[in-house]
């Protein structure tokens, strides 16, 4: 894996599993913004050279991850739980893509 994406992964974890199911939604603008900040850095991030043969399918997971994250913010940014619930699922989704990637 990358380093930059298990940082992600960390705030991942901490919506996916506590903040979503429970509606925290100022928690979850917060931890979203945090996840925006960490795709930047793993936009940046070069490719391990183990996974260099790879790199184009990890930059385009990325891309999609941070797509989805953007979403994610914009959603928690409302009010709709169940909104951003979705957005949740769709940035767990793209993240394990991205994970897979790298077994």
């Amino acid at each position: 894996s990358m380093k930059e994406l298990d940082a992600y992964h960390v705030e991942l974890y901490k919506v996916y599993h506590h903040l979503a199911p429970a509606k925290k939604l100022a928690e979850m603008r917060a931890a979203s913004d945090t996840m925006a900040k960490r795709c930047e850095e793993l936009a940046k991030a070069p490719v391990p050279k183990r996974f260099a043969a790879k790199e184009a399918d990890v930059r385009k997971g990325t891309a999609e991850l941070c797509a989805a994250t953007d979403a994610l913010r914009a959603a928690a940014a409302g009010t709709d739980a169940d909104k951003v619930g979705q957005a949740v699922e769709t940035v767990h989704a793209r993240y394990q893509a991205v994970a897979k990637i790298f077994e």
